[in-house]
């Protein structure tokens, strides 16, 4: 459905919303920082969006938002009840094509992230285990948006 809904200031809606969690992510030391879920959870709003506007790729857009939902889903599984509740902005609609390359971006940044803590040998190796799974998603929702 690309091109079937205004755009406007939309897309930038979209990429102001990818460009502050990037800097926030680049905060954030912990990959259980509710910034990086945060983070996790707008790059699969906006992949799920993206899925439903672009006709010739929306499929690639839904297995990059399915491999970033189960990075996050497995990411919080073992954490404490409520420590990740987090509220996702609003999205506008935004032509698809405009956000893949800040959003892979925003990706490869959190797999940067996860993997220097997956190489801190001071911390816990199941958490560790848990980062590697991540990282392994998020490779593959970077392969679906390339």
């Amino acid at each position: 459905m690309t091109g079937s809904f205004p755009l406007g200031d939309n897309v930038e809606v979209a990429i102001d919303a990818i460009t502050e969690s990037a800097k926030s992510v680049a905060l954030a030391a912990d990959p259980d920082d509710k910034r990086v879920h945060s983070a996790l959870l707008l790059a699969y709003e906006i992949c799920m969006q993206a899925a439903d506007r672009d006709e010739v790729n929306g499929d690639r857009w839904t297995f990059a938002a399915l491999a970033i939902r189960q990075s996050y889903d497995r990411l919080t599984s073992e954490l404490p009840e409520g420590h990740a509740i987090i509220r996702v902005p609003e999205i506008a609609p935004f032509a698809p094509g405009d956000v893949r390359a800040l959003l892979s971006s925003l990706i490869s940044q959190l797999v940067a992230l996860f993997t220097r803590a997956v190489n801190l040998e001071s911390l816990s190796p199941w958490r560790r285990l848990t980062w590697f799974s991540v990282i392994t998603q998020l490779d593959q929702a970077l392969r679906e948006l390339s």
